[in-house]
């Protein structure tokens, strides 16, 4: 199941790759790259396969003593190596040299991961500023729209909950931007992790937006049981 879970990872990355590939072929890098933001599609796997596609131009680069250095990752990687050949001839296919392309492409991602980071210390910020639960759904809905944003954010505020006993700031070491947290920020983080489960809830019902579910079990899991 684990080699399959990797395939599938590895798969999933090629494709992305693929399409800002296509973008940068046809003068819509930024646009790709844009379209992967919106969709939650840039990620570390994706960062780890350009860096593999990296390390596999640079042993190419270096002749004999590069490929021989390489055969036995090659071989532990066999299922996958043609279509890593296909991509970087892809890369050649845009007119520049391999190695500039990818690491261009490796900065770029980066610098949108580092600016996707500073955008959740942002808002964790600005709600921690917020007493009413009202303004914080509006807050929430103004910036994360999909049920997959609010989870990443529900899962960024739970690491910031488990760790406050250890430290006096979130840090984002990416934007050295910080959140002073006082005594009770544990219990705020609390509840803004509380509206955005609620909100992840009414996406996942669709019960956001005046849309109503048709699952009777959406409703009854939130009825009390009755009292003995």
């Amino acid at each position: 199941l684990r080699g399959f879970i990797v395939a599938e990872r590895k798969s999933r990355s090629r494709q992305k790759m693929n399409y800002i590939l296509a973008g940068a072929s046809s003068s819509r890098f930024e646009e790709s790259i844009q379209t992967l933001v919106e969709s939650d599609e840039l990620d570390d796997e994706l960062l780890l396969y350009i860096d593999s596609l990296i390390k596999k131009e640079t042993m190419r680069a270096l002749g004999p003593m590069g490929v021989s250095l390489s055969i036995s990752s090659m071989e532990a990687s066999s299922n996958g190596e043609e279509d890593d050949r296909e991509q970087l001839k892809l890369i050649q296919g845009i007119g520049k040299q391999t190695l500039d392309v990818l690491k261009m492409i490796q900065r770029r991602l980066k610098a949108q991961i580092a600016m996707k980071e500073r955008e959740e210390v942002q808002l964790l910020a600005a709600l921690l500023q917020e007493n009413d639960s009202n303004v914080r759904q509006s807050l929430l809905r103004s910036r994360l729209n999909k049920v997959e944003s609010l989870q990443k954010f529900a899962s960024f505020v739970e690491a910031g909950i488990a760790h406050i006993n250890n430290n006096s700031n979130i840090n984002n070491n990416s934007s050295n931007e910080k959140i002073e947290l006082s005594a009770g920020s544990s219990e705020r983080m609390k509840d803004i992790l509380y509206d955005v489960n609620g909100m992840i809830q009414g996406l996942d019902t669709g019960l956001l937006d005046l849309t109503y579910s048709t699952q009777a079990d959406d409703y009854l899991q939130n009825i009390p049981p009755p009292s003995s």
